[in-house]
């Protein structure tokens, strides 16, 4: 009859929003099938739909911000591990999500302090070919998050900086991170 008709109708309608709103939201890390229940009164039986819900990155870039981080990568720790370079884009990220730094990545990256730049060493950025290594990097953090904490925003290699209030994080490899903790 057309009321159990009009009331499919609007379970459809739910189950859609549903699906369309609030499981993007839901997303995992990586793509797995979630069930769900569809009870129809009309039809006395149960339905199982299987959706599929993709990844959703953590940081959204462009090809060109990627492509820049993967020559940071190239130009400032190539010689590194993975770990390490994972933790020089988190830097990047760090500082473009800070108040005292630029907040693109491309200003972070060709930022000049004293006349000295921050990362891009002289405009080499340009000439240079990462390899996968430097993707795989660079796409491991924009697909999870940083791999250090906020308020690391700094690396070198040899030593940790002497700053007053500097607080050392780590050293991976070769290099030292850290930053101002101010919590």
């Amino acid at each position: 009859n057309m009321k159990d008709i009009k009331k499919l109708f609007l379970w459809i309608c739910v189950c859609w929003t549903f699906i369309s709103t609030v499981m993007p939201l839901l997303a995992p890390e990586e793509e797995v099938p979630v069930e769900i229940i569809v009870r129809t009164e009309l039809f006395h039986h149960t339905d199982y739909v299987e959706v599929y819900v993709e990844p959703t990155p953590y940081f959204f870039v462009t090809s060109t911000e990627r492509e820049m981080l993967a020559r940071l990568l190239w130009t400032e720790a190539r010689g590194e591990s993975i770990e390490c370079q994972r933790a020089v884009v988190s830097v990047v990220f760090n500082r473009v999500k800070s108040d005292a730094f630029p907040n693109s990545i491309e200003e972070v990256i060709k930022q000049n302090s004293g006349g000295v730049p921050q990362f891009d060493l002289g405009n080499k950025l340009g000439n240079v070919t990462p390899n996968e290594m430097q993707y795989e990097a660079v796409d491991y953090v924009i697909d999870n998050g940083t791999t250090v904490p906020d308020w690391v925003c700094y690396f070198r290699s040899r030593h940790h900086f002497n700053w007053r209030g500097y607080t050392p994080y780590a050293q991976i490899d070769k290099t030292y991170f850290g930053g101002y903790d101010w919590t």
